[in-house]
Formats: structure tokens, sequence, C-alpha cells
């Protein structure tokens, strides 16, 4: 049990062409009794976190609204750079941890020290936000943060 946070990237796909796909296997889903579905998206782990209780906290001020009920948002690439630049600036200066990316206490949530696993998973964050901001917008790739505890 705790807190652990998933940030998903995914793309509609309605565009490919029907007989290219089926020729790759990908426009049928194997469900058994769901013949015919047909593949609309694709999605991916861009990035996961357990008991980064800091960045959870900054996903509920700046994304849902003050709401943590493990639902599920969209996230905007504007707001993925915020929070990795916010990551940075208190990696530049850990000082400013409890100011800029406080803590938040929790059922599970782990440590709320501002120690060397609070950096490490600041540290974890902007290299996944850097790799998964690498792809060009017009990928036109949605983005979706959930937590789980």
């Amino acid at each position: 049990m705790g807190l652990d946070m998933y940030l998903t990237a995914r793309k509609h796909v309605n565009a490919w062409d029907a007989e290219d796909a089926d020729q790759k296997g990908l426009s049928e889903v194997p469900i058994a009794g769901a013949k015919g579905l047909k593949v609309s998206a694709i999605e991916y782990r861009a990035a996961y976190w357990r008991k980064a209780n800091a960045i959870h906290n900054w996903f509920v001020e700046n994304v849902q609204g003050g709401a943590d009920n493990c639902a599920q948002y969209e996230v905007t690439a504007n707001q993925l750079e915020e929070l990795r630049d916010e990551c940075q600036r208190v990696i530049d200066d850990p000082k400013l941890g409890a100011e800029a990316l406080p803590t938040a206490k929790g059922f599970f949530f782990g440590s709320t020290d501002y120690d060397e696993g609070y950096i490490e998973d600041l540290q974890y964050t902007i290299d996944a936000l850097n790799e998964l901001l690498a792809a060009p917008r017009d990928y036109n790739w949605s983005y979706f943060y959930q937590s789980s505890w």
C-alpha cells in the first residue's frame, strides 16, 4: 500500500488507415466476445512515482484544483514544463523546497523530509519530463495524471 502516481501520454489514432492497421494486427482488440473493436488510441506510461508526495502535492494543487481523489486529470504540456522548472529550481537551491514544492502528509504517502530521497524524486521528475516533452508538439499527445493510495 502507499501512494502510487502515474503520468500517461495518449494519442488518438483514428486517422490510421484501417487496412494498414489490419495488416499490422492493430485494428481488432483480442477480447473474447468483442469482435470488431477498433484501436482508437495508443497510451504509454510516461512516468511512475512511488510515494513522491511533493510531486503528488504539486499535481493536486496545480492540476486537480485541490481535490485529492485518485481521479484521472488531464495535464497540459505547459503545466508539465512548469513542474519540471520548479523541480530544477529546488535542485539548484534546496532551501526553496518547503516553499516551492512542499511535501504532503497522507495515508502511506512516505517521508515528508527534504532529504536525499526528496531530491532524487525531483531529479527523476526532471528526467522523465524532459524525455516526454522532447516530442514535437504537433504530435498531439494528451497527458494524464492519476494517483492511487
